[in-house]
Formats: structure tokens, C-alpha cells, sequence
């Protein structure tokens, strides 16, 4: 969409007028203004919208008829999604170093159990991103922490990735980095430093963490609650407290939104 949004207005329509129908992925951005737009260029045509947070939280609502609905509910019966434990630290002192250390001691004992395991790392700007990097430098060296943001130029980003891949690296620092349409289901551990504001933000987040492959066991969210501020809409999430199955709380607030 943000491709098409930079067309002439003809040339939207044009493009239009050469197709059937309209599919839409992530259909929670309908209601902004560039994807409305394009797809008002297919009025009168059929368009199918695919989403997995049906909801947004301004209020304004995903239009259309719901002919599908897979809950998330059924995903967990049918194996989809791996089970999420949280692991809640109250570190009024060292709150970013208590979650690095509890991280890097998570994946140690997950690389024990022979699971082929990732730690993501997020901080919510840059410099926090690089903040981290200094801190995980010390406290899991053997891990070679990479830093990874969109502001990279592509030829460093895809270097650090390939640094993932290969596992010469295993921890992430990112930065509004593998939300949707991103599919890496070795990373298991996120280490929120940043925690998001919203529930939709955070379904997608921790749906990173729920993929499922022969070689990862369950995922762990660890956050330090001593200086995390949430709003009413994730609240009840992390009032669960330490070993939550997130899934069931997830399943809950998903199905009531």
C-alpha cells in the first residue's frame, strides 16, 4: 500500500480497471487515508480483507461483512501457536540490565534443553537500541548482540540478519523491526525494554514468538514491571503475573475486542 500510495491518482485508476477483485492483508489500515484511497479505486469490484486484529484503537471500525473467523482459540487447539509464558522482574535499580541478564540466562537454558533458540531485544527508539547494545555486550558476549533498525542502509541490515540466520549472532536489539509479514519462529525469548502501548501492537508482537517448528520449544516474554507503564488495554496481561500462560489471557481479550 505505501508502494501504490505514491501512484497518480490515474494511475490508480488505471491499475483498478485491469483487476477483478481486491485482496487485502493487515485490513486493520483500511481506515487510513493512502488505503482507503486505492481501495475506493475498486468500488463496485469484489474485495476480500484478511486481518488478524479485526479492531483498532481509535475506535473506528474495519468495515465489511465477517464471512470467516479463525480465533485464536482454535490456532492453540490446532497447534499453531506455541505456548507464551510470562516472567515478570521488578528491578527499580537496573531495569534494563535485569532484563538482558534474564534473557541471556533464558536462552542459555533453552540452548541446554537443545532448542534452536533467539533472544529479541526491543527498545522503542535508536538510541535506547543502542543504549542495549552496550548492556548486552557485557552481559552475554558469547551471543554477539546485533543491532537491527530500518534506518540501516539495506546492505548493513541484511549483514546483521545473515548474522541471525547463521547464529553467529543470537540476540537481536530491534527496533520496530519483525512485525507483520515477518516469519522467524527460532526467536522465542522477547526481552521487552519498550513495552507497546496497545493491544493490537502487542497480539502482533507476541505472535512472532508463538511459530512453530521441530527444532523450538515454548516462548518467554520477560518484563520489568518495576518501571512499565501500560494502558487499560494490555493492563490485564501483565496482571497475570510471573508464569502466565499468555495464550489463554491473549484468547480472552482477543475474542472480547
Amino acid at each position: 500500500m505505501p508502494l501504490l500510495g505514491t501512484f497518480s491518482d490515474l494511475d490508480q485508476i488505471t491499475l483498478a480497471a485491469c483487476c477483478s477483485h481486491l485482496f487485502i492483508d493487515e485490513a486493520h489500515h483500511v481506515r487510513a487515508a493512502t488505503w482507503n484511497r486505492i481501495r475506493s479505486r475498486f468500488s463496485g469490484k469484489p474485495v476480500l480483507q484478511f486481518t488478524a486484529t479485526p479492531y483498532r484503537n481509535d475506535g473506528q471500525h474495519v468495515d465489511g461483512k465477517v464471512i470467516f473467523n479463525y480465533p485464536l482459540r482454535k490456532a492453540q487447539e490446532n497447534g499453531y501457536f506455541k505456548k507464551i509464558v510470562l516472567k515478570e522482574l521488578w528491578d527499580y535499580m537496573e531495569p534494563d540490565q535485569a532484563v538482558a541478564t534474564a534473557a541471556s540466562e533464558q536462552l542459555k537454558t533453552d540452548l541446554g534443553s537443545g532448542l534452536d533458540h533467539l533472544v529479541m531485544a526491543r527498545a522503542a527508539n535508536i538510541a535506547k537500541a543502542e543504549y542495549l547494545k552496550d548492556i548486552y555486550d557485557r552481559v552475554a558476549p558469547e551471543f554477539a548482540p546485533v543491532v537491527v533498525h530500518s534506518d540501516l542502509k539495506q546492505q548493513e541490515l541484511q549483514a546483521r540478519l545473515q548474522q541471525l540466520y547463521d547464529r553467529k549472532s543470537r540476540i537481536a536489539i530491534c527496533v520496530a523491526m519483525f512485525g507483520e509479514g515477518f516469519d522467524f519462529p527460532e526467536l522465542k525469548i522477547a526481552a521487552l525494554h519498550d513495552i507497546h502501548q496497545s493491544l493490537a501492537v502487542t497480539i502482533q508482537f507476541t505472535g512472532r514468538f508463538t511459530r512453530v517448528n521441530q527444532r523450538v520449544g515454548d516462548a518467554t516474554i520477560i518484563v520489568n514491571r518495576a518501571v512499565a507503564e501500560v494502558d487499560e488495554s494490555v493492563r490485564e496481561l501483565y496482571a497475570q503475573g510471573e508464569g502466565a500462560d499468555w495464550n489463554k489471557v491473549l484468547t480472552k481479550l482477543t475474542e472480547g475486542a
